[in-house]
């Protein structure tokens, strides 16, 4: 009999451990779990404060974003061509972002106009407004400086008349096509 009472007594111990170790594990999931709750949270709110600063950047005028690259360009032809007339076109005036007249011995011999453009997506408008401005301003040559490209095109492309270069391309350009209007 005090085997079986031994024996009773180990069940009812090991079955009281049991249900202490249930429930030691069961408040640990629970203190596991609402840490991660509030981990999620706090990441949650950390993306949306993200989200809410993305979208704010990209209110931001195209014109605001361009003005950079324009900038950057129409210096760098300044300084690549202090004998030529390069002026930059004032915001909300119609034609190209800046106009490049050749000068040879004091003589304007010819004329490139450039456009910069700061783009998620390729726009085809850009081309046929840009050869619309050439024309307008009686130009030999048009150069749109983007970063982005026609579907399959890097780098540079011809397009309605127009060159479309990468910015890092447009330097070399101008140089090459002022010779040639030089030349002519």
């Amino acid at each position: 009999k005090a085997q079986e009472v031994t024996v009773d007594f180990d069940k009812q111990l090991q079955t009281r451990l049991e249900q202490q170790r249930e429930a030691l594990e069961k408040a640990a999931t629970e203190k596991v779990n609402a840490e991660r709750a509030k981990s999620f949270e706090e990441k949650l709110k950390v993306e949306t404060m993200l989200q809410d600063a993305q979208r704010q950047l990209q209110k931001l005028r195209s014109d605001e974003l361009g003005e950079g690259a324009e900038l950057d360009l129409y210096e760098e032809l300044k300084a690549a061509f202090e004998d030529d007339n390069i002026t930059r076109v004032q915001k909300g005036t119609a034609g190209a972002d800046i106009i490049h007249e050749v000068v040879e011995d004091g003589v304007v011999c010819g004329k490139i106009v450039y456009d910069s453009k700061n783009h998620n997506a390729w726009r085809n408008e850009h081309v046929t407004k840009l050869r619309d401005d050439q024309i307008a301003a009686k130009a030999d040559h048009a150069i749109l400086s983007s970063n982005k490209f026609p579907a399959g095109e890097r780098q540079i492309h011809l397009k309605e008349g127009v060159i479309i270069a990468s910015p890092a391309r447009v330097r070399a350009l101008a140089e090459l096509l002022r010779h040639h209007i030089i030349q002519i």
